[in-house]
């Protein structure tokens, strides 16, 4: 399922588990936005286990939420297609803060601007194979007015536990890498 949120229809992939599901985080200021819900029922979109509860293509769903692909046959597949309004909570200071510095794609001197944002980036680092892994992941403290500091640590094979770190600033959404790592995971090739 996609959820899209907001004038600018900024994306999370979303799964369903026992009827209940999870995106996000979302850059919301706490306000009410326009969400939209989007899901194929076929084999790239949905596991066997969900076709077969509601039929490929969704021949076994009704209701308004629900819209044909191509309403000119009577075969036609259906897809998920609904938008609502609603109240959105206002995020952490401290999520708001590592989410601006995931999105961020930034430039580094003598490379150039990066091809993807950083974690993106992070996710190319810490392929199976690389040696880096997942440590205890993203935090983000207080450095001043709308400043934090936000760091990933993650595991560097036998050097072990390191730490990436960033500076942001929530307001104007610019982000520094502040040591060596942050700069490292910061910029790829395009490619």
């Amino acid at each position: 399922m996609w959820v899209s949120l907001g004038a600018k229809g900024a994306e999370q992939k979303t799964s369903v588990t026992a009827g209940a599901f999870r995106v996000g985080p979302f850059d919301s200021e706490g306000a009410t936005a326009l969400v939209k819900f989007t899901a194929y029922f076929n084999g790239a979109w949905q596991s066997q286990s969900v076709l077969s509860l509601v039929g490929e293509g969704g021949k076994k769903l009704h209701g308004h939420l629900f819209k044909l692909t191509d309403p000119d046959v009577t075969d036609s597949d259906k897809l998920l297609d609904a938008k609502f309004t609603l109240a959105l909570p206002q995020m952490a200071p401290e999520t708001n803060a590592i989410t601006i510095v995931k999105h961020a794609v930034l430039t580094v001197p003598g490379l150039g601007r990066s091809a993807t944002d950083i974690e993106e980036n992070l996710a190319l680092f810490t392929k199976p194979g690389t040696g880096v892994t997942r440590g205890k992941g993203w935090s983000a403290t207080t450095a001043g007015t709308n400043l934090f500091n936000v760091a990933y640590d993650f595991m560097d094979g036998s050097n072990g536990e390191q730490q990436a770190i960033w500076s942001v600033n929530t307001v104007t959404k610019q982000v520094k890498y502040v040591n060596h790592y942050a700069k490292l995971f910061s910029w790829t090739p395009n490619y």
